[in-house]
């Protein structure tokens, strides 16, 4: 895997906030700029470990969100908002962010759309195609 980008560059290290979210989160380029930092130190193996967390917080949201489980899908999400940014790719917290305030609000159509958005970058980035919620 790549390192991340500036906003905007190309690798695939990073959750193409325009490619993916920009439609379901207005501003997330903007959002996530304030919160970039430099994520060269990040190594193959914190972000094999991100990537698990990924996969399993997936298979939490194909469960939670059918289920209407608010307080397990805003767990995953306040789990990105901690480590989106600390692993290079901070459109992964505002991802989180806006999970949170979804489920929430119990609006589980968005809920499902930006698991299938994490999901995509998710195959993007290496990891498995398994389903969506």
């Amino acid at each position: 895997m790549k390192d991340a980008h500036p906003a905007g560059g190309d690798g695939l290290w990073q959750a193409p906030g325009g490619d993916l979210w920009r439609d379901l989160i207005p501003d997330i380029d903007e959002r996530a700029a304030r919160k970039r930092v430099d994520s060269s130190a990040v190594d193959e193996e914190v972000r094999a470990m991100f990537m698990d967390q990924v996969r399993e917080a997936l298979a939490d949201l194909r469960r939670s969100i059918p289920a209407g489980d608010a307080m397990a899908v805003r767990r995953v999400a306040h789990m990105f908002q901690g480590t989106g940014g600390a692993v290079g790719v901070p459109e992964i917290t505002i991802l989180g962010e806006a999970l949170s305030a979804a489920a929430r609000a119990a609006d589980w159509g968005r809920c499902a759309d930006l698991a299938e958005r994490l999901r995509r970058w998710h195959v993007a980035n290496g990891g498995e195609a398994s389903g969506a919620p």
